[in-house]
């Protein structure tokens, strides 16, 4: 009897300590998955955007973990607003390889273009006179242009890379030629590298 006692004892030890694996093995999960929805919205409020943007977003999501810190990684290393990243994040089933592409693309290619830019007004406007409130605002008016430009260029690289089947080689194709086109403006890169991926488009077949 006393072998018997204590065997049952055994059993239910092992018993219990299964049952205790068994609730950690089922819980785990949701408790990762809250914490994912968790990430998600707030990295999309850090972002700029209100509750109820991210609250749908990372409720739709997929992937609401990736979802948000595409749109957080994208809102903090380029001048691209939270919604305009929100949108495109949302599209593509890579967001993480999303924001990388943008990212890289604005800090290798058009960062240093119109840092460049930059240097040379700075330049000529140290030759310029400074009395004058007429050339101070159409000095003014030409920064602003190029606020615009670089706005525009970045959208583009934020569209191509959306656009993009291989963001990362995206990102690379446009970076490296570039790199050793001085002439080429970053938009016709990005469209050269977007149009490569389907090589048909500038090499046709010739089925006659």
């Amino acid at each position: 009897m006393k072998f018997l006692f204590s065997r049952g004892r055994v059993l239910t030890a092992f018993s219990l300590q299964f049952a205790l694996l068994g609730f950690h093995m089922v819980s785990s999960p949701v408790a990762l998955a809250n914490e994912d929805f968790d990430d998600c919205v707030v990295s999309i409020l850090n972002s700029g955007l209100s509750e109820q943007e991210a609250g749908e977003a990372c409720a739709d999501a997929l992937d609401p973990e990736n979802l948000g810190e595409c749109v957080e990684k994208i809102t903090e290393k380029t001048a691209i607003s939270g919604a305009d990243a929100l949108q495109n994040c949302y599209l593509v089933r890579r967001p993480r390889d999303l924001s990388k592409c943008v990212v890289d693309i604005n800090k290798d290619v058009l960062d240093e273009e119109f840092s460049d830019d930059d240097s040379d007004s700075v330049a000529q406007s140290s030759d310029e006179s400074q009395d004058s409130s007429l050339e101070q605002s159409s000095e003014e008016s030409l920064e602003e242009s190029s606020v615009v430009v670089a706005s525009e260029s970045l959208l583009f690289a934020l569209d191509t890379c959306r656009r993009s089947l291989l963001p990362l080689r995206h990102s690379e194709c446009v970076i490296g030629i570039s790199t050793e086109s001085e002439n080429l403006p970053p938009t016709q890169v990005m469209e050269i590298c977007i149009s490569a991926q389907t090589p048909a488009v500038i090499f046709p077949l010739n089925r006659n």
